[in-house]
């Protein structure tokens, strides 16, 4: 009882950001059969495949929790940072892109009533490595969805993702 009172009081704003991010990394999780039961959180990638490859998982939406007088511009966090590597409890000690794979997830949705983040139909997904990022941003901080689509990055539904991750990843050996 209490646990579901705490659910519902502490994750029942399904547009927040920071809950939204939590729903696409475990949509991307599920998508690839990603390692492990549970999410570690604050850990340098946000999902582990079984054979290693690591993937950042970003997010951004049209519709945010609070009101708004248009759809929010798509922009994503691609700054390098020092990583926590949970299982070593450690920090990496320098800057980087440390996943292997990156997923730019977009929840498209832009009505509010129907909007379900838990609903993978409504997601657009763009997936690249750490190298292209790098190679194209250096040292940026931040990316629009759109520069990224401009740069060649094609968006992909949910059902095509593990297997455009699987042709990413290919990419990299």
């Amino acid at each position: 009882m209490l646990y579901d009172e705490f659910i519902k009081w502490a994750f029942s704003d399904l547009l927040d950001n920071s809950f939204r991010g939590l729903i696409a990394e475990f949509l991307i999780h599920r998508a690839v059969g990603g390692l492990g039961i549970s999410r570690v959180n604050w850990d340098a990638c946000d999902v582990e495949m079984n054979d290693g490859t690591k993937i950042e998982v970003k997010t951004s939406g049209y519709l945010q929790s609070w009101p708004q007088k248009k759809p929010s511009t798509l922009v994503f966090d691609i700054s390098k940072k020092d990583p926590w590597i949970a299982c070593k409890n450690r920090y990496l000690g320098k800057k980087c892109r440390f996943a292997d794979i990156w997923v730019f997830a977009v929840h498209t949705a832009t009505d509010l009533d129907a909007a379900n983040p838990f609903d993978p139909s409504q997601w657009l997904f763009l997936v690249t490595t750490s190298k292209w990022l790098d190679d194209e941003f250096k040292n940026q901080k931040t990316v629009r969805y759109a520069v990224l689509c401009g740069k060649g990055l094609q968006s992909v539904e949910y059902p095509e993702i593990s297997k455009t991750i699987q042709s990413v990843k290919f990419s990299l050996e």
